[in-house]
């Protein structure tokens, strides 16, 4: 079955890698809410976020649990941490390392955003 239908944005790139997000293999494909099993519902609707070292689509494989009475069974989901924060387009380890700077070296938004651009551009 091929559900790339179902995705908004282009994820077959040449210029950038599509990463697949799929159900934590710890799990074992069980409920983290009532331990039943759980199957694929949908892909989500892709989206591009920003790596220090590129660009990814990053494509979120969606779940739902086949227990009708869990409170996830009507509900698409999967645990899996992402490449980024909430609706932002920045991936985390942008954010970690903006932190740092910030936080540990004291920078200033002028001197993170310079050394950033010459680092990763």
């Amino acid at each position: 079955m091929n559900n790339n239908i179902l995705v908004n944005r282009p994820i077959n790139s040449e210029d950038r890698e599509t990463i697949r997000i799929v159900y934590p293999s710890e799990l074992n494909h069980k409920c983290s809410v009532c331990g039943s099993k759980v199957k694929y519902r949908y892909p989500d609707n892709c989206k591009l976020a920003h790596t220090l070292e590129s660009d990814v689509y990053q494509v979120v494989n969606l779940c739902s649990c086949t227990n009708e009475n869990c409170e996830l069974n009507k509900v698409a989901f999967n645990p899996s941490p992402r490449f980024d924060y909430s609706n932002r387009c920045f991936g985390a380890v942008v954010f970690n390392l903006i932190a740092e700077e910030f936080l540990l070296y004291k920078q200033k938004p002028d001197q993170i955003h310079l050394r950033l651009t010459l680092k990763y551009r």
